[in-house]
């Protein structure tokens, strides 16, 4: 599998209110990017393999059906389902708050993660040499086959300083989350129209995270095409393989103004409430007997989520705070 060096910035959007917020890292990296995509059975996406300066691998994901369009308009689209990663780790945080504080010592609910998501801006610099190719093996399979220590490890073909003065030009973007071990196997929970309904307890969580995705946003937001890796390597004290959720979609009635690639919005939402049935967990966790509509001082406050606040998705503020960290470093990738 050929690859090409690759120089880029990482860039970061976080869910606030009915709004988002997007910020652009500092530091610049460099690294390798296969020359094709090793992935190509996704609906949405194609997967290319991005390999770190200190051989830590991630996935980098482009849109297909926007793949010739210029960077803006397809940077928008990589934007939309950073938002959707978003979504699903600050609805899992206040699922397992609300987990939690129910009962008389919390319910216990299955360890769900998510996968630490950014984006990657390829960028260069006009004193950029070409491009130089090389060869990773390549694999049958969804996953690339591991390369050799001697093809990970290697630096990338070196690329000359910029000027202080030197303003980079962005070339394209990804959404990047990291590799995951060949051990990990995938577990599909939902559809993207289709609710799920699960047995055992992994299952029952899942559809339980669903629904509350919907109680507590007031029907705005609804989480769903769950999917998510189990690594046997990666357990929790008592021995469950933790669940690492990973590229959900999600259907939202926000007004981003901008086309969201697969939200259903109001029927997709509607459509999961014709299809769910109330599992175990739905019950313990009490979600059973709250609907969307159930007012704020008749439900548990932890089923109102902090996406319900009602923000200004233009505002300057917002999208700019004073709070966000512009040395961040995008997230560590799976280490051979």
């Amino acid at each position: 599998m050929q690859t090409r060096p690759i120089t880029f910035i990482g860039a970061f959007v976080e869910t606030f209110g009915k709004s988002f917020r997007q910020s652009e890292a500092q530091p610049v990296y460099t690294g390798t990017i296969t020359t094709v995509p090793f992935n190509t059975s996704g609906i949405m996406k194609d997967v290319y393999l991005l390999t770190r300066e200190d051989g830590s691998l991630m996935v980098a994901k482009t849109i297909k059906s926007l793949a010739h369009e210029d960077y803006w308009t397809h940077y928008v689209a990589v934007e939309n389902e950073a938002i959707r990663a978003s979504m699903l780790t600050t609805i899992l945080e206040e699922f397992k708050t609300h987990a939690a504080a129910s009962g008389m010592n919390g319910i216990p609910i299955y360890d769900f993660r998510t996968a630490e998501t950014c984006i990657i801006i390829e960028i260069e610099y006009d004193s950029n040499p070409p491009a130089a190719a090389k060869t990773l093996p390549t694999s049958s399979n969804d996953k690339p086959s591991r390369a050799s220590s001697d093809d990970v490890n290697d630096p990338p073909t070196h690329i000359s300083s910029p000027s202080a003065s030197e303003t980079p030009k962005k070339i394209r973007a990804y959404l990047c989350e990291p590799f995951m071990p060949d051990s990990a196997r995938l577990h599909k929970f939902s559809g993207s129209t289709h609710a799920g309904n699960n047995q055992g307890f992994a299952g029952n969580t899942a559809d339980a995270l669903a629904h509350f995705s919907v109680i507590a946003t007031k029907a705005d937001v609804l989480l769903a095409d769950l999917q998510g890796f189990m690594d046997p390597n990666n357990k929790t004290d008592e021995g469950r393989e933790i669940c690492t959720l990973f590229d959900s979609m999600a259907h939202f009635t926000y007004d981003y103004r901008r086309e969201v690639l697969g939200n259903r919005g109001r029927a997709g939402i509607d459509t999961f409430f014709h299809q769910h049935s109330c599992g175990a967990m739905c019950d313990v966790l009490g979600l059973a007997v709250i609907s969307p509509s159930t007012e704020d001082h008749k439900r548990p406050p932890t089923t109102i989520s902090s996406l319900c606040t009602a923000d200004d998705v233009h505002s300057v503020d917002l999208k700019r705070p004073d709070d966000i960290d512009l040395t961040r470093r995008i997230p560590d990738g799976y280490s051979q």
